[in-house]
């Protein structure tokens, strides 16, 4: 089976913060804080919470299966040359 890869890119010189002003002050009011893994640190550690956290969200899939084991995660997902630690947003 062969896949296509599509790239996507996000033209953040066009985002105005403002526009989300009120929601993000509703969202830091209950007490969320978004922040990214690189703010955490991409530490193993970390890496095994956000691992056990996609694990749980796969969950939510229909038919979506077994999900990865830890060691296909890391291979997959985090030793790829796109893996990006900013770009990693967690609540």
């Amino acid at each position: 089976m062969s896949v296509d890869w599509v790239r996507l890119e996000l033209d953040i010189s066009r985002f105005e913060p403002t526009r989300f002003a009120d929601l993000m002050a509703e969202v830091q009011g209950a007490g969320i804080r978004l922040t990214t893994l690189a703010e955490l640190g991409n530490t193993t550690a970390q890496q095994q919470s956000l691992y056990a956290l996609n694990a749980e969200c796969a969950a939510d899939i229909p038919d979506r299966g077994p999900f990865f084991t830890w060691s296909e995660f890391r291979r997959t997902r985090l030793d790829v040359p796109s893996f990006e630690p900013h770009g990693v947003v967690v609540a």
